[in-house]
C-alpha cells in the first residue's frame, strides 16, 4: 500500500511561507496588545479620544442651540419689532403675531370670545382688516409689554384701538373729494341729499375763503 507525501517545498517558497507566518504572530500580538481592559474601561477619556467622543456626542445646550436656532441667529425678514415698555427692543415673529392675534379675536367652544362680534367678524374677514387686527395688536403689546399680567391691559388697548380704527376708516370713507359744482349739478348729479345740498351751499357762504385755490 503506498503512502502519500507532500511536494517538498524549495528554498523560496520555504522562506516565504516563514514569513507569512511570522507576520500573522506579530498581528495577533498586537491585536492582544490593544485589547481593553476592564480597568481601562473605566478610565476618563482624555486627550484626542476625549475631543472625538465630545464632537461625536453633543452636549445638551448643543442640542438645545440644534432645535432652537444658533445664538447668533439673524432675526427673520418675517419678524416685526417692538420697543417693549422697559426700552428694550425685541423682535416677535409673524407666526407668533398671528397666533396672538388668533387667539385674541376666535371665537372659543364655549360662544365667547375676548373681543366683541365686530372685531371678530372683521378677523374672519381676512385679507387688510386682518393685518390691521395684527398692527394694532403690535402696537398694544409694544406699550405694555408680554407678560400674562398686561394681557388684561393689552385687550382693553387693543379693543379701543380697533374702535378708533374703524372709525376713523368710516370717516375716511363718507369724506367728499372736493369738486366745483353748482346747486343745480348738485341736484342733477344724484349723488347728493337735498340736505347734503342746503348744508354744503351754507357752508361755502359761509366760509368763502376756502374755495380759493
Amino acid at each position: 500500500m503506498s503512502s502519500f507525501s507532500p511536494p517538498t517545498p524549495s528554498p523560496n517558497e520555504a522562506a516565504l511561507l516563514q514569513r507569512i507566518q511570522e507576520l500573522e504572530s506579530q498581528v495577533k500580538q498586537g491585536n492582544e496588545a490593544n485589547k481593553p481592559t476592564k480597568a481601562d474601561s473605566k478610565k476618563p477619556l482624555t486627550g484626542p479620544d476625549r475631543r472625538d467622543s465630545v464632537a461625536e456626542h453633543p452636549s445638551d445646550h448643543d442640542a438645545h442651540q440644534d432645535d432652537c436656532g444658533s445664538d447668533d441667529d439673524s432675526e427673520s425678514e418675517d419678524d416685526e419689532f417692538m420697543t417693549t415698555p422697559g426700552g428694550k427692543t425685541v423682535a416677535i415673529s409673524a407666526d407668533a403675531l398671528r397666533m396672538r392675534a388668533r387667539r385674541m379675536c376666535e371665537v372659543k367652544p364655549s360662544g365667547r370670545s375676548h373681543v366683541d362680534a365686530e372685531i371678530v367678524s372683521e378677523y374672519k374677514s381676512g385679507g387688510s382688516k386682518r393685518e390691521v387686527l395684527e398692527m394694532a395688536l403690535l402696537e398694544c403689546l409694544a406699550k405694555h409689554g408680554t407678560s400674562r399680567n398686561a394681557y388684561k391691559r393689552i385687550r382693553a388697548e387693543f379693543q379701543t384701538k380697533c374702535r378708533l380704527i374703524k372709525e376713523r376708516m368710516e370717516s375716511k370713507e363718507s369724506e367728499v373729494n372736493g369738486k366745483w359744482l353748482t346747486a343745480e349739478a348738485m341736484k342733477k348729479s344724484a349723488q347728493y341729499t337735498a340736505k347734503e345740498i342746503k348744508a354744503i351751499t351754507s357752508y361755502c357762504r359761509k366760509f368763502p375763503e376756502s374755495l380759493v385755490r
